[in-house]
């Protein structure tokens, strides 16, 4: 009986497969969003934008590793998975791009208690994530501490402000009290709101706030304030322009690359108010 034909080689060098054919021609032939039940596709194909103008596997390659990253550091998905299948029969050197997401839930809950000094503070946040489909996110945080200190503000932050790449709108209503009768026999009352474009990727912000500010001190014979103090008491109007900058954070970790042992950073703030 004639010896049996040896099986065929699963072996399979990508690499070797790669450097063959990453500068053949290529275009897309169509690209597919899945699982974007509550995201806009205009969000999505944003960021797909660059497939557009793709001629070979390389770049293709470069623009789906950049469109990933683009679409997990918008902050609303679980999870972002591209599979790139070849394009039909009559349209040869072509691909079909297809694109799955996992959008995040819509709501998330956070709590926890903090000591800061004397003071044993408890807080809360509710974020609503996505809710209208263009990958903000609405923040309500709360704080209460036991020297009748607390926080409380509404947040509202929109990534990929006015259509640029690196910056995000930030809209913020705020109110805090500041309780310092324990030492300094006063409370300090704050109430306004502001808005501010950040660029995480040059670490700088700019910003405008309108507040509403209240200080009040205890005028009794055994806890009275100090003229210091006294001076300040009353109500204030404060409108201010504030700009802040950071150098990179230029950390070494351990040899796990987890923990970081040593680093430099630092953060500058300007403001004009009146």
């Amino acid at each position: 009986a004639p010896a049996p034909a040896p099986a065929p080689s699963v072996n399979f060098n990508f690499a070797e497969s790669y450097s063959r054919t990453k500068h053949k021609p290529l275009r897309v032939n169509s690209a597919t969003v899945h699982g974007n039940e509550r995201t806009s596709s205009k969000v999505v194909e944003r960021e797909l934008r660059g497939l557009a103008d793709i001629n070979n596997l390389h770049d293709l390659a470069t623009c789906l590793l950049d469109a990933t990253n683009r679409l997990q550091a918008l902050d609303v998905f679980h999870s972002v998975d591209i599979l790139v299948d070849a394009g039909p029969p009559n349209r040869p050197n072509t691909c079909d791009v297809h694109v799955n997401l996992r959008e995040r839930d819509m709501l998330a809950f956070n709590a926890g208690t903090y000591v800061q000094g004397n003071e044993v503070s408890a807080e809360g946040t509710v974020s609503l994530v996505n809710p209208l489909g263009q990958a903000e996110q609405v923040q309500l945080e709360a704080s209460a501490g036991s020297q009748r200190s607390g926080t409380f503000s509404l947040a509202y932050q929109l990534p990929r402000f006015a259509g640029t790449d690196n910056s995000a709108l930030e809209l913020r209503a705020f109110q805090s009290l500041q309780s310092h009768q324990r030492h300094a026999s006063f409370s300090e009352m704050q109430r306004g709101v502001s808005a501010a474009v950040h660029t995480p990727a040059a670490g700088t912000s700019v910003g405008y706030e309108l507040s509403w500010r209240e200080v009040s001190g205890a005028t009794g014979k055994d806890h009275a304030c100090s003229n210091a103090v006294r001076e300040q008491l009353g109500n204030r109007l404060k409108s201010a322009v504030f700009a802040s900058a950071a150098t990179p954070d230029r950390r070494a970790f351990d040899s796990m690359g987890v923990r970081p042992v040593s680093g430099t950073a630092a953060r500058g703030t300007a403001e004009l108010s009146g």
